[in-house]
């Protein structure tokens, strides 16, 4: 019998997409801000635009409609890192988008990834969840470790007993990580713990 390949789910935005470097240099142009990155410590953007909500949703719809959203560039070692991994491993999207951003994600991932993807698991469809959370979705499919930059979503997959890997990103900031959670500074790094992590299963 052939053995089973192990599978890993990589969130899409600032996992493998620079979305939040995309929206600074939109923002900064368009709204006359000059926000970076280090700034954003939430995903709620109202206080750092100054703006209501409504407003805020606005922005961000006009963002993910845009060039800059098309064209803001991968994260550094993204590309290496994930055709070093499809030698050995299936890989899956899994991403909180909106099936609305179905047609861009896929163009996206196969300008930059191309054939490195089985599928892109969107949990969003006209504003509403539904595939449940990232663990929900991970354990449905069999995801034996994620790659993750939000902190909630990470939290979700620690429930579901998903081993995962959080990038560090000013978002995410904590004094503690949910058990099965370990943070990783950059791809170089999350390599490294993917690596050590299937040494051990083997063991």
């Amino acid at each position: 019998m052939e053995k089973r390949k192990k599978h890993i789910g990589l969130d899409f935005d600032d996992v493998l997409f620079s979305f939040n470097e995309g929206m600074a240099t939109f923002h900064n142009e368009f709204y006359e801000t000059s926000y970076c990155l280090k700034d954003i410590t939430s995903f709620d953007l109202k206080e750092l635009w100054q703006c209501d909500l409504a407003e805020s949703l606005r922005r961000m719809r006009e963002f993910v409609t845009s060039d800059y959203h098309d064209q803001a560039p991968t994260m550094a070692g993204a590309i290496e890192a994930v055709r070093y991994l499809k030698k050995e491993y299936n890989l899956s999207i899994v991403t909180a988008r909106d099936t609305v951003l179905f047609e861009q994600t896929w163009k996206i991932a196969n300008r930059y990834f191309p054939g490195c993807f089985n599928e892109i698991h969107f949990l969003h469809d006209n504003d509403q969840n539904v595939l449940g959370t990232k663990g929900d979705v991970c354990r449905r499919i069999g995801v034996d470790i994620m790659v993750e930059d939000s902190l909630g979503n990470a939290e979700h997959l620690s429930l579901s007993g998903v081993r995962t890997l959080l990038f560090d990103r000013p978002w995410n900031q904590a004094t503690s990580l949910p058990i099965q959670v370990t943070r990783v500074l950059d791809w170089q790094h999350a390599l490294s713990e993917i690596k050590k992590h299937f040494a051990k299963t083997k063991t």
